[in-house]
């Protein structure tokens, strides 16, 4: 077996070990009994469970704000980017929906450990997703293309309107969308319009 493809199943195991159980949940007998092959192995690459939590949830975390740079990057009116960045997060939740309940479960259990590798990921100075929002924002409300905003305010707004449903799915399937002959992913088919229009309605001038 090659190092390559070891580490590639490795890290895949991983991330399915760590995000279905958690951290405390997590066990390398676990992550090596997926991979196929045995503890010593997997310590030879990882020494520690810590220093593959370390490893894997960078990648985990990085692959939205890749994408949303990648948004900021092109050269598109400020309404098409935020249609982009909503439907970009929605549908990365839609196929990753345990990394939600992982989050969670993190930040109440060790949100020290994950909080730190939020702030690396997220103020990165070849990533610093945060900063370019922000300065995208503020060059609108000076432009007078929206509402005076403070950047903050309009982040939370877009990531709180696009992570509830996934966050309250029990409540959302269970209770609101219980007698309405709609399922959840149909819900989430419609939402994604409804949240860009809410959003970019709430900030014009």
């Amino acid at each position: 077996m090659e190092n390559k493809s070891t580490e590639e199943k490795i890290f895949d195991a991983a991330y399915r070990e760590f995000v279905e159980k958690g951290y405390e949940g997590a066990r390398m007998q676990a992550i090596a009994d997926r991979v196929g092959i045995n503890k010593a192995l997997l310590h030879y690459y990882y020494r520690t469970k810590d220093k593959l939590f370390d490893a894997v949830v960078p990648r985990i975390i990085t692959q939205l704000p890749i994408g949303i740079n990648n948004i900021l990057e092109k050269d598109y009116p400020f309404e098409q980017k935020i249609e982009e960045i909503v439907h970009l997060y929605i549908g990365f939740l839609k196929k990753n929906p345990l990394i939600v309940r992982f989050v969670l479960r993190e930040l109440l259990n060790g949100p020290d450990r994950l909080a730190k590798i939020f702030v690396e990921v997220l103020e990165h100075k070849d990533n610093n997703l945060i900063a370019r929002l922000t300065e995208l924002i503020e060059k609108e409300v000076q432009a007078g293309n929206i509402i005076p905003i403070k950047p903050e305010q309009l982040i939370i707004n877009i990531i709180s309107l696009c992570v509830f449903p996934f966050i309250g799915r029990f409540m959302v399937e269970n209770i609101i969308l219980k007698n309405g002959g709609t399922n959840f992913d149909e819900f989430m088919k419609d939402r994604e319009k409804e949240v860009v229009d809410f959003i970019l309605n709430a900030i014009k001038p």
